[in-house]
């Protein structure tokens, strides 16, 4: 039976502490690794380029204010044109639409004034067709009247009207000197010796001027 000899002091002290690994591993100094992930990324140009940038201008407080203002101002102004365009379309269409009632008022009344024309044209083709050969021109003269009377009673009834001037004095806003004659007895000085046209007014308005020969005293 073997027995296990212990090691000698010498023995002992002669092994040194750097020959235990343990030893060594404890007194080697641990690397902690770092994240390089944010650097590897990063690029190095852009970087530079950051650097570089100058920094944001700084807004001064009234300019910020007046800006405001002028961005207002700009919005209202183009509320503004959006509603003249509008009122000014409204308006074209309201013109429109009134042109269009005129117009159809006035044909209206043309057709009014037409229809009642057609009866005078009637009774004159029956006082044509009334002439007999031989017949006395009384008669012919009679038929006529009637139909010239019914023609002014038309024009009558639209608000036209004939202007008396045959003995009145001369009035340049209702008559026009055709001419002028020395004057007979028992006529006086500016009137109106011969009508040479009538004249007529529509609804107390001036139509037409009557032309008239007139009398001069002297």
């Amino acid at each position: 039976m073997s027995h296990v000899q212990p090691e000698s002091p010498a023995s002992a002290s002669a092994a040194s502490p750097g020959d235990d690994p343990r030893v060594d591993a404890l007194d080697e100094p641990t690397e902690i690794p770092l994240d390089d992930s944010a650097d590897a990324s990063a690029d190095p140009e852009e970087e530079s380029a950051r650097a570089e940038e100058p920094p944001p201008p700084r807004v001064d407080p009234m300019t910020a204010y007046l800006r405001a203002q002028l961005d207002e101002k700009d919005v209202k102004l183009r509320e503004y044109i959006d509603a003249y365009k509008t009122a000014k379309a409204e308006m074209a269409a309201a013109r429109e639409r009134l042109t269009r009632d005129r117009d159809k008022e006035l044909d209206l009344a043309r057709k009014r004034l037409a229809g009642d024309f057609l009866d005078v044209l009637d009774n004159l083709d029956r006082s044509l067709q009334g002439i007999q050969p031989g017949a006395p021109v009384e008669s012919l003269a009679q038929g006529v009247g009637m139909v010239r009377a019914q023609f002014a009673g038309v024009l009558s009834g639209f608000g036209v009207e004939p202007i008396e001037a045959l003995g009145q004095t001369f009035d340049s806003a209702l008559h026009e000197a055709g001419g002028m004659i020395p004057a007979q007895p028992g006529q006086a000085d500016q009137e109106v010796v011969w009508v040479e046209r009538a004249g007529y007014t529509y609804k107390g308005q001036l139509l037409r001027a009557a032309r008239v020969l007139i009398a001069k005293d002297g």
